[in-house]
C-alpha cells in the first residue's frame, strides 16, 4: 500500500479576489501549493493599531504538503511569498 501523504490547509485572507489571485498564480507558479480556493466575500474583525476593526475580505484556502509549510515554523516557507504580496503587518 502506498504511503498516505499529508496534506496542509492555510487559511488566508485577502482585500479582494484579484489581490487573491495573484498570491496564488504565484504560490502555483512556484510549486508551493497544491491548489486554492477563493471564498468570495468574509466579514473579519480584529485588532489594528491599537484599535478592533472590521472589513469584508476574500477568504483564501491554499492547499499544499509539510514540506512547504510548517506550521510550527510559522510560514517558513509559503509566507514570505505571501507576505511580500500582503498590504498589511502584524
Amino acid at each position: 500500500m502506498p504511503a498516505k501523504k499529508s496534506i496542509v490547509y492555510l487559511f488566508w485572507t485577502c482585500r479582494d479576489k484579484t489581490e487573491a489571485k495573484k498570491i496564488i498564480y504565484n504560490l502555483l507558479e512556484k510549486h508551493l501549493i497544491a491548489c486554492a480556493s477563493i471564498l468570495p466575500e468574509v466579514e473579519s474583525i480584529y485588532r489594528w493599531e491599537g484599535k478592533i476593526e472590521e472589513s469584508r475580505e476574500v477568504k483564501v484556502i491554499l492547499k499544499t504538503v509539510p514540506h512547504h509549510f510548517d506550521v510550527s515554523c510559522q510560514l517558513a516557507q509559503i509566507g514570505p511569498h505571501c507576505a511580500a504580496s500582503a498590504p498589511w503587518n502584524t
